[in-house]
């Protein structure tokens, strides 16, 4: 039983530094796409980004991006909405 249990904890220690480095992760991404430090996203932000990867997102396709980022339609994308998005 002692086993067992050191080895379930092990497990959820493993589990947690996973989370920890997946975090840090969306954090260092999040920062990329903010060149300006802001601590927020904007649609300007997120197409400057997609059009450097050469991927040329159509108006529509921005609006369809940028409604799921900003759920609420604030005008900004926050970095808890990003890692909402990027974790699904």
């Amino acid at each position: 039983m002692k086993k067992t249990l050191e080895g379930e904890n092990r497990w959820r220690l493993i589990l947690e530094k996973l989370k920890s480095k997946f975090e840090k992760f969306i954090e260092k991404s999040f920062g990329l796409l903010d060149q300006n430090c802001k601590g927020f996203l904007t649609i300007d932000d997120m197409r400057t980004f997609l059009n450097s990867m050469e991927l040329f997102p159509t108006s529509q396709e921005m609006e369809i991006l940028y409604s799921r980022l900003d759920p609420y339609n604030e005008g900004i994308i926050s970095l808890k909405d990003y890692a909402r998005v990027i974790e699904n």
